[in-house]
């Protein structure tokens, strides 16, 4: 079993811990000679060799890769939180490179272009930088970069150091810049720039606390500084070298001075870690010192509660102890926890001296068991955290009702975090790095190193959706398979097709630029949501799928979107192509062709479908809604005739629109003769008229407008524009008795219209004396009655009544007591014992006779 304290080091009356991770492999690099980036949270190590390539060491302690640049005027580079890195070159580009090699990039703007770069500075997600006349550009965002420009920074001269606070640790919530200028400090941010006025400098190194709240000033006199960020409070003021030495560098066989500083960092938020080459020195709250000799040269690395420092032979972790590990193991503790780990190690030994250590402790037994499981997640050995754990639960059995959850939470976590740990993925944290990242952001490193099973585990472990980790290794698979489109597909939906809401967007996207066509599109048939893989499948030129997927989706914004894409992408012919193999595609272009007046595009469809009724159909409404004359629409009205005879089965259409041309016909040569005759007829305002069985316009008022252009104002032409029925009414009315009768020969009006039309007319015109002769000349196919009603309803009861005695018996009374004839009324209703209307006569009389008369008969019936 490891001994607890082996390596715990004493500064002060703090204690810290000096944790051996790995052994470097890097073949005797100097890192001296090297700009070095380390990302946090355990992550890869960067050193920049050449300006023509960038190395890239995994933490596992060989390098891993080389992504290549182009650029050879690289500034400086660093990691972002989801390990890309990021490459600022002197002219204001911004390389973001994945550890796959995956590039985004953007540009700084105008300022770093024009003036160039000196200098950057970076934290998890944004950046800031110094162009070449002394301006700051200021990045928050690295995934939707916003350049802004710093107000008034005021700097006369290059900074000799800088550092830069987080925007998650400023008030202001932008971030702050804290420049070395001459013997003093300036801070600045978007708002503006405030000189501290500091004597002590000038400084050669600025490095800000973990929380933000405080600053370490390293001077050119080698002393050290503590200072709050604000600049009120001066906390501490140190020599960290007593002295200084020059010892001979084993690579490069060249003196070095000992007291150069390479790095000066914070080892949490009470300690400042000062890498002098081969000698690290670590400062304490209070000014004790700390000296750690390496036979390398030794670079740091920044952490939210550590220190990682690492050279050519070794990768180690400086942190302090945390309270938990000190109760538990300092050498001569009593304290409850410290006493349950001992008697948990008597229980081990099987000595009877662990029952009564354990009653030792009495009312503190609850606080030592949950000590030891706070101590178990700061311990990086796994036989000492499983010692830690097995003495809480042997805590837990003297007392029952000790709540468990804290012992079961951390054995969770204890799990995860030492898969993340093992030598495989090579993430050495803390676990309170561990509790900093989301679930998510570890996944995603976990996902970067290819780690799929891993990651499908934690997933299981921590109750997280498995989705982007099948996603993320589809497309690994697809990016580094060299099988056939239909194999690769098998073999990525037998293990996709298993999980529940899984987006194939991502994937097919990603076959899509390896330029895998056909796998793309069998990815997008597994896509669930239509509106994600239309605009896919119409990149990859699969217009009908697209057309159909929309169409099947029922979103019509989403059919239109795609008939508007490839209206706008496809010559018209292929065009229309694609849209007339889809019912619902043609008629909602047809919607659109008709909403926007594209009646031509529109007719070139139906024409090239050979869709005659709707080519007849958009000639009328065109005809209709634009300016043209009678002719021109008779033309029209022709022209959609003749589109219609194409087809057998529009037969109807195909006559009615013969008849309604020769219908035109016979209203202009009317009105012509009516002008001739009269010079004008005013005629009262009908209602709109109807043509065929397509339009429901007022064609009428149209169309005598035409005519009566030029004449005079008001003048109203009565027959163009009406419809057949109408034009024979209005014959009627104007008694061409002869050209009414012709019209319905030479149109075929059935028997029962003509009569209706010419009563009507004849009753209106108030020439009951062509009605007799009208009535007499035959009988009737719509009988006597209707010609009594429309007496009736005319109010000429005496013509009524002419016609009364030629209807049906059982009919006549009711007609004879509604014109007020009351002796006819009640002889008729005698006839046919129609007691109702007797009833009514007898009450409406006065005639005594008759009402005597008539109750005797009621009385007999």
């Amino acid at each position: 079993m490891d001994t607890p304290t082996q390596n715990w080091l004493l500064l002060q009356d703090v204690y810290y811990r000096k944790d051996k991770l790995y052994d470097m492999q890097w073949f005797d690099l100097d890192l001296s000679k090297y700009i070095v980036s380390a990302c946090n949270y355990g992550g890869p190590i960067a050193i920049l060799k050449d300006y023509n390539q960038l190395v890239q060491a995994e933490d596992s302690d060989v390098p891993d890769g080389m992504i290549g640049c182009e650029a050879v005027d690289i500034v400086d580079f660093f990691w972002c939180q989801d390990e890309r890195l990021v490459c600022v070159q002197i002219d204001g580009t911004v390389k973001i490179i994945g550890l796959t090699g995956d590039t985004e990039t953007f540009s700084l703007g105008r300022e770093a272009s024009d003036y160039g770069v000196k200098s950057c500075l970076s934290w998890d997600s944004g950046i800031v930088a110094i162009t070449g006349n002394f301006n700051i550009i200021y990045v928050d965002n690295l995934w939707e970069p916003k350049p802004i420009l710093f107000k008034n920074t005021n700097l006369s001269e290059f900074p000799n150091c800088w550092a830069v606070i987080p925007p998650h640790l400023t008030q202001s919530g932008h971030a702050e810049v804290l420049m070395s200028v001459g013997k003093t400090i300036i801070t600045a941010d978007v708002a503006g720039s405030q000189d501290q006025y500091l004597q002590q400098g000038p400084f050669t190194h600025i490095s800000v606390s973990p929380n933000g709240k405080l600053v370490a000033l390293h001077q050119t006199s080698g002393k050290l500084s503590v200072i709050t960020s604000d600049f009120q409070k001066l906390y501490t003021e140190t020599h960290p070298l007593k002295s200084s030495s020059r010892r001979i560098d084993s690579s490069s066989n060249q003196l070095m001075n000992s007291d150069d500083v390479i790095d000066v960092v914070w080892c949490g938020n009470d300690g400042v870690a000062i890498s002098y080459g081969y000698t690290v020195v670590l400062v304490g709250p209070f000014g004790g010192t700390l000296k750690l000799e390496y036979d390398s040269v030794t670079r740091l690395v920044q952490e939210i509660d550590c220190v990682r420092l690492f050279n050519q032979d070794t990768h180690e972790m400086v942190l302090k102890v945390s309270d938990s590990l000190v109760s538990v193991f300092q050498v001569g503790s009593t304290s409850p926890s410290a006493l349950l780990y001992d008697a948990y190690d008597h229980s081990v030994n099987q000595s009877a001296k662990a029952d009564e250590i354990v009653r030792s402790i009495g009312p503190g037994l609850g606080k030592a068991i949950d000590t030891c499981v706070e101590a178990s997640g700061s311990e990086l050995s796994l036989s000492l955290q499983q010692s830690l754990l097995r003495a809480a639960s042997f805590g837990k059995t003297f007392l029952a009702e000790h709540n468990p959850t804290k012992f079961v939470e951390m054995c969770a976590n204890l799990r995860v975090l030492n898969s993340i740990r093992s030598e495989q993925v090579g993430l050495c944290v803390t676990l309170t790095q561990f509790y900093n990242l989301s679930t998510e952001n570890w996944l995603q490193r976990l996902l970067n190193r290819n780690m799929h099973f891993l990651a499908l585990k934690l997933c299981e472990y921590m109750h997280v959706p498995p989705n982007n980790v099948y996603i993320h290794w589809a497309i690994s698979k697809i990016k580094t398979s060299n099988k056939d489109d239909d194999t690769l597909f098998n073999t990525l939906s037998a293990k996709l097709c298993e999980i529940h809401s899984l987006s194939f967007i991502e994937i097919a996207e990603a076959a899509r630029q390896s330029g895998r066509q056909r796998l793309t599109a069998k990815l997008l048939q597994l896509e669930p949501i239509a509106a994600n893989k239309v605009p896919l499948l119409l990149s990859i030129g699969r217009h009908k799928l697209g057309l159909q997927e929309s169409v099947e989706s029922g979103n019509v914004e989403l059919v239109y979107l795609v008939i508007l894409s490839l209206y706008n992408e496809l010559p018209l012919g292929d065009f229309f192509r694609v849209i007339s193999g889809n019912q619902v595609a043609s008629r909602l272009f047809a919607k659109y062709c008709k909403q926007q007046g594209k009646d031509d595009l529109l007719k070139n469809f139906y024409f090239q479908e050979d869709e005659f009724f709707g080519n007849g159909q958009v000639t009328l409404l065109k005809s209709f809604l634009q300016e043209c004359s009678i002719e021109g629409f008779r033309n029209s009205i022709e022209y959609a005739g003749q589109a219609f005879s194409k087809d057998s089965k529009l037969y109807l259409e195909t006559r009615t629109m013969s008849n309604q041309s020769k219908l035109l016909g016979v209203q202009q040569k009317l009105d012509s003769e009516l002008v001739n005759l009269n010079g004008q007829v005013n005629k009262p305002q009908r209602k709109k008229s109807e043509i065929g069985r397509y339009l429901d316009l007022d064609l009428r008022e149209k169309l005598n407008d035409d005519i009566t252009a030029g004449g005079k104002s008001g003048a109203r032409l009565s027959f163009v524009g009406s419809s057949l029925y109408q034009t024979v009414s209005d014959l009627i009315l104007s008694g061409n008795y002869a050209k009414a009768n012709s019209m319905k020969t030479e149109f075929n009006i059935p028997e029962t219209a003509f009569y209706w039309i010419k009563l009507k007319g004849l009753v209106k015109r108030r020439d009951f004396v062509e009605l007799d002769k009208f009535c007499r000349s035959k009988k009737p196919v719509i009988g006597y009655r209707p010609f009594a009603e429309e007496c009736i309803n005319s109010q000429q009861f005496q013509e009524a009544s002419r016609y009364i005695a030629l209807c049906d018996a059982n009919v006549k009374p009711q007609f004879y007591l509604r014109i007020g004839f009351l002796y006819e009324a009640a002889e008729a209703a005698v006839v046919v014992k129609n007691k109702h209307v007797l009833t009514k006569v007898m009450e409406a009389t006065r005639d005594v006779a008759l009402k005597t008369d008539l109750e005797n008969r009621l009385r007999l019936m």
